[in-house]
């Protein structure tokens, strides 16, 4: 019970940070699964199962898929802000030599 009780958490923490990506996701994974069911050449409840079965195993599938780039990308993403976005040595005294150094008034 504490894995789906983690993984409810889980999707109610991205459903409330991003809704409208939320939505998207929800809808392609539930057309997966109606194209697969619908699909299904055995009409019997016997096939329909096994279908509908096939179809849990295709939307666990592309629901790790995006689980593994959402990580990837959050690492990209760290690794990005690691090395951009601030002020190297070499510019700090290039903006020094070119503004002169900080003044600070005093009143």
């Amino acid at each position: 019970m504490q894995p789906a009780t983690h993984l409810l958490d889980l999707v109610r923490s991205f459903v409330e940070r991003q809704p409208i990506v939320a939505l998207a996701l929800g809808g392609a994974l539930l057309s997966v699964v109606f194209a697969t069911v619908l699909r299904a050449r055995d009409r019997s409840l016997a096939g329909r199962f096994a279908q509908f079965g096939w179809s849990v195993v295709l939307v666990l599938f592309l629901v790790g898929t995006a689980g593994i780039l959402k990580t990837y990308l959050n690492g990209e993403l760290a690794e990005f802000r690691r090395t951009h976005g601030r002020v190297s040595e070499a510019n700090y005294e290039a903006v020094q030599t070119i503004w002169g150094r900080n003044r600070i008034s005093r009143n």
